[in-house]
């Protein structure tokens, strides 16, 4: 079914292989239609391109990003022995734009069940409806983490040229939203009352002031997130030009890949998604290089997985009991031996009968604020979500 869907790519049309060393990406990694039929499977990480100018507005003759990143993915060295990285090639646009939506929910759901993390590039972020509604067959709850400089949260799921796959991912039944986290937004481009209905519903929005204070703020939210949906124009202008609304502010491109390592080294992180990347707004390929550095980095953080589980290897962790006052309540974080990362347990109260705590991934930084006898903002609203609303 998932060769069906697809259209190979010749590593010819974008390198001269043959001017290429043998430890660059070109020679190191597998093509889609050089293997067998299964044998797909036997990968890590699975490049997909995904191009419908149905769903540009203002750049309908756009040519397919994921092909120009590829020439200079292709061309990055390779450092670790255990790459194990497949282009699939790309999606063909479908019927219509709905045949396309289908078809990348398809491939996604069919890498997901066989432990294959895609990596998606596509013109719209649109698709991260597609990408989330592909864990439906895993049957498992799902935390979704958005990057982007506004907060695309629209009412009108039938105008292909609006953006609302977030009001889709929260109105989808069955209901496998776990939790959802608005990351790097702008407040003087988003409606205040986007971020309130959004925290209202117990998500967590964050703009991007308190990431540039301390982008390792980052790691613990992409930690706890299944999958990742990154719209370019999270990325200040000056670093990404090939985006369709470009701004002077937004993260750089050293934090961008930096993320991009956050996400790969994430134990449950199972997709990650580049998207309203417009190569024709990119003639020197500046963008294009970022985002093959980004995948880069991402491959990089996966092979550097730690594969902490506080729950099977409690003997790995350090634990440690803060109080809060005279009456003796506490606050517990875990701190891992093997990979000096913390987590805070967060008692459950009223909400989920299966569960008595959840373990929600931090920063020393919040351990520290429990030590001067105050609250971390984040563990409060985690305790509200996961204990008045049972998610």
């Amino acid at each position: 079914m998932l060769r069906e869907l697809l259209q190979g790519v010749q590593v010819d049309n974008f390198v001269n292989v043959t001017e290429l060393s043998f430890n660059q990406w070109a020679n190191q990694i597998g093509y889609i239609q050089d293997l067998e039929e299964d044998a797909w499977k036997k990968y890590d990480i699975a490049l997909l391109g995904v191009y419908d100018y149905r769903l540009s507005r203002n750049a309908q003759s756009d040519m397919n990003g994921a092909d120009k990143v590829r020439k200079y993915l292709y061309q990055l060295f390779n450092w670790d022995s255990r790459l194990n990285f497949l282009d699939l090639g790309n999606i063909l646009p479908g019927h219509s734009i709905r045949d396309t939506f289908v078809a990348v929910e398809r491939v996604v759901q069919e890498l997901l069940l066989n432990d294959v993390i895609p990596i998606i590039i596509s013109n719209s972020q649109e698709l991260t409806y597609c990408q989330y509604q592909a864990y439906e067959s895993l049957e498992k709850d799902t935390i979704v983490a958005v990057f982007d400089e506004k907060i695309d949260f629209n009412y009108d799921p039938d105008d292909p040229y609006v953006q609302s796959y977030i009001y889709k991912i929260l109105a989808h039944r069955p209901h496998y939203l776990y939790n959802y986290l608005q990351l790097g937004y702008q407040h003087y481009l988003v409606n205040p009352d986007n971020v309130e209905t959004l925290v209202q519903m117990h998500n967590e929005c964050y703009r991007l002031a308190y990431f540039l204070t301390d982008i390792r703020r980052i790691e613990p939210m992409t930690r706890h997130a299944n999958m990742v949906s990154f719209d370019i124009s999270a990325i200040r202008y000056a670093d990404a030009p090939g985006q369709q609304q470009a701004s002077p502010n937004g993260f750089s491109g050293h934090d961008a890949c930096r993320i991009a390592r956050y996400a790969g080294i994430s134990d449950k992180m199972s997709s990650y998604g580049l998207y309203e990347y417009y190569p024709g707004k990119d003639p020197h390929g500046l963008t294009a290089q970022l985002l093959a550095q980004c995948i880069w980095h991402f491959a990089e953080g996966f092979y550097a997985r730690k594969f902490d589980d506080p729950i099977a290897f409690e003997q790995d962790y350090i634990r440690y009991n803060v109080t809060l006052n005279e009456n003796g309540e506490e606050l517990v974080f875990l701190k891992s031996r093997r990979s000096d990362r913390w987590w805070m347990k967060v008692p459950i109260v009223n909400g989920r009968l299966d569960k008595e705590y959840e373990l929600v991934p931090c920063l020393k930084e919040e351990y520290n604020i429990a030590c001067r006898r105050e609250i971390p903002d984040r563990w409060m609203q985690a305790y509200i979500k996961y204990s008045t609303t049972g998610v």
